[in-house]
């Protein structure tokens, strides 16, 4: 693959200009250009302009086009605007939003801009507060005290969770947290992620999550400054924080937390309505934390919550804690359980039949026999929903093929398929071995409302996303991955696709505004795809579609910085 370098006087427009010219010229036939697409995407009548946007991140050595761009931004060159100052504070903080990568190149991205900007550093106590500027929160505090609590910068947030969740490299914001917080700032602040998920500042000083640690590092003096917010008031029982530090075997924040008096009675509370009251959970922390330290077999976590009064004996989705310690092949966990109360069972026959499956040691035929004689193979799977799916996304091929041998459902779905979970960690061969066992590439997972090839997309994985391509799409995919041949199978199949909205079709759940009133030409435009969206207009589909808030697909176009698809869509609605 191509490895460039950037020009000393390169900005995002220019890279932004490049990139449309060189959409242009493989549209036009260029043979270079078309050359340089074939490296890194089989179809090139397919290409849109985020697939151009990919190509040159990564013939500059980068992983994605947001990398890229944070890249850029720390290069900037150009003059102080009245968003500088927001895009250094933006830039500066750790992400959990789903529109701002968690990318810790943004991080650098923001020290570079200050170094260039030294004088935005007084700009605002928001700006104060992420550099950990101590004197210069206290003194905009004294020519204005009402700003403590007030919400400003990009993210509408008080100075403190500016200070919880800044993360510029070589700088601790604690300082300036310890200020706010004897100048009685409120220890309990929090934002509110897509609408309902309540973001403490807490859980920013304690960062990690989903995205993992390097993506979503803890505060440099998380410990510090947890204990800061803790003394001041914080409450203890701050599931989102716990949740963000499950996913590792470091038990340093539910440590912290059951000093400060998180009990086995508080209940999940990372839910909150728009006025900041909590919705009622039913189930416990404890309980929680204790089903995924069994599942995921974290020993030391799950006699942690056992010593401060999780119940050995309440059953954690369907099993004992005892249970789920032999199915581990833990016994010194199941001894420690059992000499804190717990009581000895045996296994029941789905749970016996997995430890035989998982054991690559037993002959298969053995095995099948073993199950025949206590159990199903339909019980099995109902029992342990996700063994095949923990398979896939680990690419343990071997355990797989002897799952599907034995007559295991690759279309089995929990919050995804195997599929969705071999396409999420990019894994080519499982993905072909699951297919070639009858897994289907159209079904959609019922929260994200998205087939696999679009959890291949999310996690950047270009050559799972181009193998999935070549297999079947529902229409909507095959718009927005810009596979003309399988739209024009769907259409002229059943014309009523043109007009059908996704509202109509996805898996039942939560709406989605963003894309619930989109046709198949909307997920064409929305993607870039010039001649997917040409070939739906040239069948027939309509121009004029909007949302209820009235935004239509001209203004979905304009978004893409696609001239060419603007003016497609300008001329389609002039006929």
């Amino acid at each position: 693959m191509t490895t460039r370098t950037f020009a000393a006087n390169t900005t995002l427009e220019t890279v932004k200009k490049e990139a449309k010219r060189f959409l242009k010229a493989v549209r036009s036939g260029d043979l270079d250009a078309r050359s340089r697409v074939v490296a890194y995407f089989a179809d090139v009548s397919a290409i849109g302009l985020q697939d151009v946007h990919l190509i040159l991140a990564r013939e500059h050595g980068f992983r994605s086009w947001s990398q890229l761009k944070a890249h850029l931004q720390s290069k900037s060159i150009t003059a102080v605007t009245g968003s500088l100052p927001d895009r250094i504070l933006s830039l500066a903080m750790v992400s959990y939003f789903a529109d701002v990568p968690a990318d810790p190149t943004r991080f650098a991205a923001a020290k570079t801009l200050l170094g260039q900007h030294p004088e935005l550093a007084e700009d605002s106590i928001y700006m104060a507060a992420t550099l950990g500027d101590a004197a210069g929160v206290t003194k905009w505090l004294g020519k204005m005290p009402e700003l403590l609590d007030q919400k400003g910068g990009p993210f509408k947030w008080p100075p403190l969770l500016y200070a919880a969740y800044a993360r510029i490299p070589d700088r601790s914001s604690l300082p300036a947290g310890r200020s706010l917080i004897e100048a009685g700032a409120n220890p309990n602040a929090f934002f509110m992620d897509d609408g309902q998920y309540r973001f403490t500042a807490l859980t920013g000083v304690f960062g990690e999550g989903e995205a993992g640690k390097v993506r979503q590092p803890a505060h440099p003096d998380y410990t510090e400054f947890a204990k800061l917010l803790l003394d001041a008031g914080a409450e203890a029982n701050d599931s989102q924080a716990l949740y963000n530090r499950m996913f590792e075997p470091d038990e340093t924040c539910l440590r912290l937390l059951l000093k400060y008096g998180l009990t086995a009675t508080d209940k999940n509370n990372w839910l909150a309505r728009e006025d900041g009251n909590l919705i009622e959970n039913s189930q416990t922390v404890f309980d929680y934390q204790l089903a995924w330290a069994l599942q995921n077999r974290m020993p030391e976590r799950v006699r942690l919550l056992v010593e401060h009064g999780a119940s050995v004996e309440r059953a954690v989705k369907g099993r004992s804690p005892y249970e789920w310690a032999l199915l581990g092949g833990d016994g010194a966990l199941a001894e420690y359980l059992l000499d804190h109360g717990a009581s000895a069972v045996d296994l029941q026959p789905e749970d016996q039949a997995y430890l035989q499956i998982v054991d690559l040691s037993a002959p298969l035929e053995r095995v099948l026999e073993k199950i025949q004689q206590t159990t199903t193979i339909e019980a099995i799977q109902r029992k342990h929903r996700t063994m095949m799916h923990d398979a896939a996304g680990a690419n343990e091929t071997s355990k797989v093929l002897r799952m599907l041998r034995l007559g295991f459902d690759p279309n089995a779905m929990t919050s995804r398929t195997s599929l969705h979970e071999a396409a999420l960690h990019g894994h080519i061969d499982m993905a072909q071995t699951l297919i070639e066992n009858g897994a289907l590439t159209t079904l959609r997972d019922p929260h994200h409302y998205a087939p696999p090839i679009g959890w291949a997309e999310y996690n950047g994985h270009t050559e799972m996303v181009e193998f999935l391509s070549r297999h079947s799409l529902d229409v909507f995919a095959a718009a927005a991955f810009g596979q003309i041949d399988q739209l024009q199978r769907h259409i002229e199949e059943d014309e009523t696709w043109l007009e059908a909205r996704f509202g109509d079709h996805r898996p039942r759940g939560r709406a989605d505004p963003s894309r619930d009133w989109l046709t198949p030409l909307g997920f064409a435009i929305l993607n870039g795809r010039l001649s997917a969206a040409s070939y739906l207009i040239e069948r027939g589909a309509s121009v004029q579609t909007e949302n209820e808030a009235g935004r239509g697909y001209r203004e979905l176009a304009s978004g893409t910085e696609d001239e060419d698809l603007v003016r497609l869509i300008d001329s389609a609605s002039r006929r």
